[in-house]
Order: C-alpha cells, then sequence, then structure tokens
C-alpha cells in the first residue's frame, strides 16, 4: 500500500474535502441563485385543514403594485398542467411483497399543484402570485378573496378508517387506501394458541418533520429559443426531478433541464417533487421571465412533506423459556392528503422480526388518507418504527414475565448468517454477526457496573434507567445508478455520477475509492452531480444507497480504466497486460524500470499512435447498473437516562452505538452519521411533535417555538465504535450508514425511560417522553 493510499484510500478518517468550501461561504444553495429581470412568487396557503373551495376572487391581489399574476388550479389546467401522480404501493425487490386484499393495487389520489375544488390540509397550495419583489408578492396573496366551506376533518389514521369519518375524496367511499397482508396468518395464529406468554402493545410514533436547514427554494425559467424548462431547486437527486416536471408540465423530458448544486440538509423529505418547482417554471413559461420562490421557516412547517406517523397494534409470542414464537399486529401508516410513497409502511412490516429469528409473522399493513400534509420517506424511513414497537415488545416481555433483558435478545438472536437467511415475512437477509455487536455495545456503555451508577442516583434523588436497541435496517432505494469517469493527462479525473449530497461528504469518500482503485491523490477527482445536462441517469441520495450503490457502478468503471491502462502500459513496454500490476501509484511490471501513473496513461491513450485502435481514445469508462438487491445494516444501541421524580425532568446522560457499517470507507463521516442520526431519533423520542388540533386540524406546531428541536446542551458525549461484516451483496461490502444511528434511538431512549420509571410500575409510555408526561405519569402511578 502506498503512503498516499494509506492516508487518503478507503478506511482512511479523512476530513471532508468540501468543508472548507462551505464553511468559507462559498456554497452555492438554491435561495442563492438569481437570474437577471428575475420575478418572485409568493403561495396563498389554505388556512383550513379541509374546506371546498367556492370562489377564488384575484381583482384586489391583480391590482396590487408590481403584481404580474395571480395563477390558480383552473389556470393551471386550461394550460394543460397535471398533478403529481405519486407511486402506488407496489413492491418488489429488495422489498416484500404485499398482499392486497381487494386483489389489486390501489391507486393514489392525484396531488394537484394548486388545490382544485378542495383544500385538503391546512398549508395546502390554492394560489400563486407573482410580482417584481418578494414583499409585493406577499402582500397581494394577503389580498386574494378566497370562499371556503369548511368541512368536517380528520387528522388521525384510527379514526380517519372509522365508518362515518369524513372523506377527503368522496367518491372512493372510504379513507383506508391500502389494506394488506405479510406473513403466515395460519402459522402465527397457531403459535399464538400454543404460546406459554403473549405481550402487546397499543401505541403510536409521532409525526415529525425533517427541518432540514435550507429551507426550501426554487427558481424557474423558460428559454423560447430553445424551448427549454430549466429548473433549479435543492432535492434529492435531479433526475427524479426532471422526470417529474416533465410529466407535470406535459413536456418532452429532454426540453427540461434540472440543476441544484449544494443542498442543505435533507433526510428523505426532500426526495419526491413538491408543488412550488414546476410552479415555478409554469410561471415562467406564461410571463417571459425567471421565477423564484423561497420558503419561510413557517411555511416550511405547514408544507413540507413530513415523517413517521405510524399507529400500530403489536403482539409477541414466547414458551415459557423465552423464546419468541411469533409476532403479529397492525401497523397503520397516516399518508395524509396525498400519499406520496408507501416505504415506510413496507419496510416497517417486512422487517417487524428484527435480528431475532422469530418462526412465524403476520401483520395487518394499512394506509390511510388524514387532513395532514404528505409523508415522505423521512431518515431511514419504517425502520426505526418497526424495531421501536419489535424492542418495546421484548422489554414488556421482561418486565411482565421476569426475562433478563440481554439474556432474551442473546437467546433469540439468527446465528451468524451468510446468504440464505429469509425471515417469516419473506425478506431475504445477507449476513450479521448480531451477538457479537451487542456484546460489544454492553461494553463500550459499560451495562454491567449500571446498578452502581443506579443507586448513586438514587442517593442524589434521580430515578436513573438503562435501556437497550438492537436493530436492523434494509438499504435499496431507486435501483439504478449510473456513472463516467474520465482520466485526464493534466492530473484531474472527472467523475460524473447520478448520487446528490445534502451533507453526506460524496466529494471525500466517492474520491478515496478512486485512490485505492487507480492510485491518484484525493485531489484530483473532481465530482460532477447535479445537473442533468450531465447527469443522464441516477437515483439520487436517499436509503443509505449512496455509498453502495456508488461503489458498484465506480468499482465497474474503474475495473474497465485500469484494465486499458494496464493493457496500453504492456504495449508500450513490450509486455504481457497480465503482468502490469499498480504499485505505489504507478503501473509496470516487476523487473522492468518505467512505469505510469493514470494521468500519464490517459496522455499516451490521447498521443501514441503505435496503440491499436481498441487502445486509442479518451482514458474513460461508464457504468450504468441496476441492481435490486439491497444490503443490511445492523447494530446495538444503549442510553442511560436520569429523571426528576418531582418535576419529571429527564437527562440523556449516557449513549453509546455500535453500527455494523459493511466497510467503512471513511471512518470519520461515518462516525459523524451516527452521532447525527441518533441525536434526529433522541428528538423525536423526547421532544419533536407536528402537533395538530385534532377538532379542525390545524397546525400546532408551527415554529421552533412550538416544535422542540434536540440541541448540542442537552445531549452527552456519544461513545461511538464501528463494526465492519462486509455484505457480500456488493465489491465493496458496504452496507450503509447515513440511516443506523436513527434506527435504534426510538426504541433505546423509550426503553431506557420506562427502565427508569419501572420502579413505580409504569411499563410504557408513548413518545415524545416530555418531562410534561413523565411527570403526569409519575402523578398517575402514585395515584394507583
Amino acid at each position: 500500500m502506498s503512503e498516499t493510499t494509506a492516508k487518503e484510500g478507503i478506511g482512511a478518517p479523512l476530513p471532508r474535502r468540501e468543508d472548507d468550501r462551505l464553511l468559507r461561504g462559498k456554497g452555492r444553495y438554491s435561495d442563492d441563485i438569481n437570474l437577471p429581470g428575475q420575478l418572485y412568487a409568493a403561495v396563498l396557503r389554505s388556512p383550513h385543514a379541509h374546506a371546498r373551495i367556492r370562489s377564488i376572487d384575484k381583482s384586489a391581489a391583480l391590482a396590487a403594485p408590481g403584481v404580474v399574476a395571480v395563477l390558480t388550479a383552473e389556470d393551471a389546467e386550461a394550460d394543460g398542467i397535471q398533478p403529481i401522480h405519486h407511486p402506488p404501493p407496489r413492491s418488489g425487490p429488495p422489498d416484500i411483497l404485499l398482499d392486497h386484499r381487494s386483489g389489486e393495487v390501489p391507486v393514489s389520489p392525484p396531488q394537484f399543484m394548486l388545490a382544485l375544488g378542495k383544500a385538503r390540509y391546512n398549508g395546502e397550495a390554492v394560489a400563486l402570485v407573482v410580482a417584481e419583489t418578494k414583499a409585493q408578492a406577499e402582500d397581494a396573496a394577503e389580498r386574494i378573496a378566497v370562499d371556503y366551506e369548511p368541512l368536517a376533518s380528520v387528522t388521525e389514521a384510527w379514526a380517519a378508517s372509522e365508518p362515518g369519518a369524513a372523506l377527503l375524496w368522496e367518491e372512493r367511499g372510504s379513507n383506508l387506501l391500502v389494506d394488506a397482508d405479510a406473513g403466515d396468518p395460519k402459522a402465527a395464529d397457531a403459535a399464538f394458541a400454543r404460546a406459554t406468554h403473549v405481550v402487546k402493545l397499543r401505541t403510536a410514533i409521532q409525526r415529525v418533520t425533517g427541518v432540514p436547514m435550507e429551507p426550501r427554494a426554487a427558481i424557474g425559467w423558460f428559454d423560447p429559443a430553445t424551448g427549454m424548462h430549466h429548473l433549479h431547486a435543492g432535492s434529492g437527486g435531479v433526475v427524479r426531478q426532471r422526470r417529474e416536471v416533465a410529466a407535470i408540465l406535459n413536456v418532452p423530458i429532454d426540453t427540461v433541464h434540472v440543476t441544484a448544486w449544494e443542498v442543505g440538509g435533507n433526510f428523505g423529505t426532500r426526495n419526491a417533487i413538491f408543488p412550488e418547482f414546476p410552479l415555478v417554471v409554469w410561471a415562467s413559461r406564461r410571463l417571459g421571465r425567471p421565477v423564484k420562490w423561497t420558503a419561510s421557516r413557517s411555511e416550511a412547517f405547514l408544507s413540507d412533506y413530513q415523517g413517521r406517523d405510524l399507529s400500530a397494534e403489536v403482539m409477541l409470542a414466547l414458551d415459557a423459556d423465552g423464546k419468541f414464537l411469533a409476532v403479529r399486529g397492525t401497523n397503520r401508516l397516516n399518508s395524509g392528503a396525498y400519499p406520496t410513497t408507501f416505504v415506510p409502511l413496507i419496510k416497517g412490516v417486512e422487517l417487524m422480526t428484527g435480528v431475532y429469528d422469530i418462526p412465524a409473522a403476520h401483520f395487518c399493513a394499512q394506509a390511510v388518507i388524514t387532513n395532514k400534509p404528505p409523508i415522505n420517506n423521512y431518515r431511514s424511513s419504517g425502520r426505526p418504527e418497526a424495531m421501536f414497537l419489535l424492542e418495546r415488545l421484548i422489554d414488556i416481555a421482561c418486565r411482565e414475565h421476569g426475562f433478563d433483558r440481554i439474556e432474551i435478545r442473546r437467546k433469540n438472536f439468527i446465528p451468524m448468517i451468510g446468504e440464505g437467511y429469509t425471515n417469516a415475512l419473506g425478506l431475504p437477509y445477507d449476513c450479521g454477526a448480531y451477538d457479537k455487536v451487542m456484546t460489544k455495545a454492553l461494553e463500550l456503555a459499560s451495562w454491567d457496573n449500571f446498578e452502581t451508577r443506579r443507586k448513586e442516583a438514587a442517593a442524589r434523588g434521580r430515578l436513573r434507567g438503562i435501556g437497550i436497541s438492537n436493530y436492523l435496517e434494509l438499504t435499496g432505494g431507486y435501483p439504478r445508478e449510473r456513472t463516467e469517469i474520465t482520466v485526464h493527462p493534466e492530473g484531474r479525473i472527472d467523475m460524473v455520477i447520478g448520487t446528490l449530497s445534502s451533507g453526506q461528504g460524496h466529494e471525500t469518500s466517492f474520491a478515496q475509492l478512486l485512490v485505492d482503485w487507480l492510485g491518484v491523490p484525493v485531489d484530483s477527482v473532481k465530482l460532477i452531480t447535479g445537473d442533468t445536462a450531465r447527469v443522464s441517469e441516477g437515483g439520487g441520495s436517499h436509503s443509505a444507497r449512496s455509498m453502495r450503490m456508488a461503489g458498484i457502478v465506480i468499482g465497474k468503471a474503474s475495473d474497465e480504466i485500469a484494465a486499458r491502462a494496464r493493457a496500453i502500459v504492456g504495449h508500450v513496454l513490450g509486455e504481457n497486460a497480465e503482468d502490469v500490476k499498480l504499485e505505489d501509484g504507478r503501473f509496470g511490471v516487476a523487473g522492468v524500470n518505467r512505469s505510469f501513473d493514470i494521468f500519464e496513461i490517459a496522455g499516451l491513450a490521447l498521443a501514441d499512435d503505435s496503440l491499436p485502435d481498441g487502445l486509442k481514445s479518451p482514458l474513460a469508462a461508464v457504468s450504468d447498473e441496476t441492481v435490486h438487491l439491497g444490503a443490511f445494516p445492523y447494530g446495538c444501541h444503549v442510553c442511560e437516562v436520569e429523571i426528576d421524580p418531582e418535576s419529571g425532568a429527564l437527562e440523556l446522560v449516557e449513549y453509546a452505538a455500535v453500527d455494523d457499517v459493511g466497510r467503512a470507507i471513511n471512518p470519520l463521516i461515518l462516525r459523524g452519521q451516527s452521532h447525527g442520526g441518533a441525536v434526529q431519533g433522541i428528538g423525536q423520542a423526547l421532544w419533536e411533535h407536528m402537533a395538530y388540533a385534532p377538532d379542525t386540524g390545524q397546525l400546532q406546531a408551527g415554529s421552533f417555538l412550538d416544535y422542540a428541536m434536540p440541541r448540542a446542551h442537552r445531549l452527552p458525549d456519544f461513545k461511538v465504535a464501528i463494526s465492519e461484516v462486509p455484505s457480500p451483496r456488493n465489491k465493496l461490502g458496504v452496507r450503509g450508514g447515513g440511516e443506523g444511528g436513527t434506527t435504534p434511538a426510538l426504541a433505546v431512549v423509550v426503553n431506557a425511560v420506562v427502565d427508569a420509571l419501572s420502579p413505580l410500575g409504569i411499563t410504557h409510555i408513548d413518545m415524545p417522553v416530555t418531562s410534561e408526561r413523565v411527570w403526569r405519569a409519575i402523578v398517575a402511578a402514585k395515584a394507583s
């Protein structure tokens, strides 16, 4: 291994290359993009969660200073603008297939760019105002007179699926969109019938929102000379945005150009198209000038796609010795008014056995339409919900029936496996050393010494608790990825790829691959993303797919380049290509005193006339792969809390995490991902909640005054370790590292809280576990 490879290649904890640019204010975020002569857009949003729109009077707004246009759904319809048709709940590899009880895959209702006939959630876009300045557009929006007929609303999934509930789409006759089965109901019934113990849990995983640091922004412009529709907007991936914008504008895809440079946070909420993005392009085409829109933070709370919101009733069957026999239940997803995704439902069901060898399982998977904003695939999408339900059931079984929390988990682990294990819901796993990772986490957390810490806390008048959660997740996402790699003689490599970073460090970690595979300095690699003029295919960044899919296509392209390099060097030296080796960054043959780096070889490929036709061309390669097999990150987290029994005030005092990522390309970045992911899950467990008034559907958490975020001073130092058991499903052995931190965090925090409160007889507490909720539980326990 060369010194460069050791310092910069795979496994090196290299600081992120992009940070210097971003910290100096040289990043290009969506709101930084401005064009000559641009107009500004503002969106009028529904104040009602559910209302019929009788009429819209634009006259006062159109008469306001600086106003150029006021656009409504009728204008969009007249121009042939199509609604968003979100994908149906159809699944397939790497995910299981749901068995829909109707026998057909249901079709999601359309999401109109501007509310047509009805507004179905508080904050839905009703009209678009375009003016010379942003302030003029916002002022004019307040002058639009909308005649609303308020209707009864329903915001919770259980209530929305009841007979007589207010219907969002009367023609459908029901708010229940998905009603399907997974697993084997007969096997599960038989297992429950012979079980010695059965434990139950009915709970809700509350709705949260991604609150990325950068609110959404977009600028659209139409070029009449070329017929091109241009959009610049931060997102999860430009290829998908281009495809969807073309469909909405009803134009050929080759007339749409989408760009996105820096993206200030995503967490999955930016992956699907938002109405405002095609709206600004359409408005530009109508008005002949660029149109820009930037969301305020309040607007983001109202209209960003949100996450989680699952209601569940689950049961676990055990024999007398604590062996798990079966798990079953109903998972009901609150999809909001326009279901954008069913991934949280599908992944949440198929992973309900976790890392445990549970022989039988059956789940009813349901998705319900309600008067809330749509949900999207929020970080780890469905996996934290599944781990929360399963790991809470295990702890409940221990409390009710006297099992040891560690030994029951160890007894039920799937043994160290390779390919071939399929869980009771039909999901094939790859491999894992689950017991080994849990053992390492327990050591990191000093689990065996906890009782000493509990007694010390009790002496200070505090209740101390410790929780554990194992986890398993499945990385998947869009199955196709493409890269184009070109080596230039002047010492630069261009790498075009369809992923799109929103803080993951792709400029650094992707370049580290080529340090190993082509022997180049990391700074010689230029990453090109976020421009459909260069990026023709690729799935963006979600579901921890980026490094896994990038590793596959970059690996194949670099193999092709290295093979050509060996052939060129072999020809020049008069040696067999098979004898040419890459050592210390140079291609050469043992015993021959000439060798070449990859850039010198690129020069030979262009200039050496002695090369045969197959070798005399730019040193470049393309890899375009479709991969349906996912990988399975897993791990174990341990958490400790202290509670003041007089006030309910809760402090998270210790947190340890061991995450198996398969192979750590950049451990420094991965540790940051683990920290950030855990904090995101802790935030949901303790504080975050997109609360809506149950009677009116009004948002009650519309600012940071009401939506409580995790803060550094309320968190402990994290003890983090990385485990590396390579996945057999890709060249690098990568599983994924972007979501593992979040996946067990809900369960581990609540398990710790319940452990602290268990001396009072408290067996469960719903999220968010606020101090008030803890205090009320303590008061109720003392009164009973």
